[in-house]
């Protein structure tokens, strides 16, 4: 049973008849010189400001779009790397990462490609006992991002705050940690449909600062994320 879109489950598929090795590897690459050309063009366009008004969302859009690939790609490498290390497979002197490894190959920071990972972890598709689909446990935030309606930035602070208000529930007597994720989801979605990624971070402090309370735990998970939240 599904509940949603995820990494898995978007439409069509992350990369939908993308082709397997150098195939789909050629299909990128086609892809990655006609955005280059267009951008080439663009820096010779004149147009009204209405029109670049317009054109900056389809290009906004369009980042969107590369963001599902980004958080996509980032996880499958690694997830592939880390199951070939343990099975003895490539170098024994490898001693980087497969997250420092992938950063040093994109030239980004190691805390960008956690970013995207931590994307990947909140938004994956779950399975029961038996191999069966849960669908996401954020499954608001993974039909929006997976649609291409939500920036990188969005997504991976609305996983962020949403995991923290569940780790401090848990340390909360009498507080549903399942309905305070599900409400806080919710709510940043929402806020996020009207108002940006500024209204989220607003919502997000305001669910965090009524967990806050003297009823809270200290527990060590608590510590361990939220040093200097009191």
């Amino acid at each position: 049973m599904s509940t949603g879109t995820t990494l898995d489950s978007a439409p069509g598929g992350v990369f939908a008849d993308a082709g397997t090795g150098s195939e789909g590897l050629d299909r990128y690459r086609f892809i990655h010189d006609a955005v280059r050309s267009a951008m080439d063009s663009l820096m010779n366009e004149s147009m009204s400001r209405a029109t670049w008004k317009e054109c900056a969302l389809l290009i906004e859009q369009i980042s969107h779009q590369i963001a599902r690939g980004q958080v996509h790609a980032a996880d499958q490498f690694v997830d592939i790397a880390t199951r070939e290390a343990a099975a003895g497979i490539g170098s024994r002197l490898r001693t980087t990462s497969p997250e420092e490894e992938l950063a040093a190959h994109l030239g980004v920071s190691k805390s960008e490609i956690r970013r995207r990972l931590g994307v990947a972890e909140g938004l994956r598709d779950r399975l029961d006992g038996y191999g069966e689909s849960l669908g996401s446990r954020l499954p608001l935030v993974a039909d929006v991002f997976m649609n291409g309606d939500m920036s990188l930035l969005a997504a991976s602070t609305m996983v962020r705050e949403i995991n923290k208000a569940a780790t401090v529930a848990d340390g909360v007597e009498g507080v549903d940690v399942e309905a305070t994720r599900e409400g806080m989801e919710a709510a940043l979605v929402g806020a996020h449909k009207t108002g940006g990624c500024p209204l989220v971070n607003t919502v997000a402090k305001n669910w965090l600062n009524r967990l806050n309370t003297p009823d809270m735990k200290p527990t060590e998970e608590i510590k361990r994320q939220f040093q200097g939240l009191h």
